[in-house]
Order: C-alpha cells, then structure tokens, then sequence
C-alpha cells in the first residue's frame, strides 16, 4: 500500500464543494501557480497545505491518500500534523495494514481509534 496524494480526488472534492482553485489557493494563502501545480498532479503538498486544505473542505486529510471509507472508519476527522505525518509515513505502513485488518474484523470504530491512538502514542516514545 502507498500513500500518494490524489490530485484527483482533490480536485473532485473542491467541484463537491461548489469552491475554485483560486479559492482555495486564496484561503490558504497559496499562489494559483502553486494550487494548480498540486491539482494537475506536477507537485505533491506539504502536511501543512494538505491540513489546511481539509479544514476548507471540512474532511479527515487522509481523505486524499485513502479511501473515504477507511479514513472516516479508523481516524479523527482532525489531526495534528504530527499524527497525520506518521500515518503516511512509509515506516509506519504495517500500523495501518493492521488498523484495515481490524476494520476488516468488523471491530467498532471508536475500539479502532482507540487502538490507533494507543499505538500512536507507544510509538512516539
């Protein structure tokens, strides 16, 4: 499993929204070059942007590298930057293939983020 950012999914998201590009590019207080260059897929966003850009769009920011499903099941639908950098982290991959086994085993939710947190926390020490 990989996470890349989909350009495509963003764009498809800002048009569900009823915003522009420049919209965006403007409530981020990003250049229209820079806001283009991520959409047409030329360049990937900083954990930064991708936050912000959720907040506008009002989703989990792993909503651009996943599945909605999977990201509305096993995450906050706010997180730090620090958390959402370790989930796309690639070192931390089996985390989350453990975190999609569990969602597979039909455990709840909130036992999931539980779980996650736990492990988060574990991890950073």
């Amino acid at each position: 499993m990989e996470f890349k950012f989909q350009n495509k999914k963003f764009l498809k998201m800002v048009k569900e929204k009823g915003l522009k590009l420049t919209k965006v590019a403007e409530k981020i207080d990003m250049s229209r070059s820079g806001i283009g260059d991520i959409a047409s897929g030329k360049n990937d966003p900083r954990f930064k942007t991708v936050t912000l850009i959720s907040k506008i769009l009002d989703i989990n920011p792993i909503e651009f590298f996943v599945s909605g499903e999977i990201a509305k099941d096993i995450l906050p639908k706010h997180m730090d930057e620090e958390m959402m950098e370790f989930i796309l982290d690639g070192k931390n991959i089996d985390y989350i293939k453990v975190a999609m086994e569990i969602k597979e085993k039909n455990i709840s939710p909130s036992i999931m983020r539980i779980y996650m947190n736990a492990e988060f926390e574990r991890r950073k020490l």
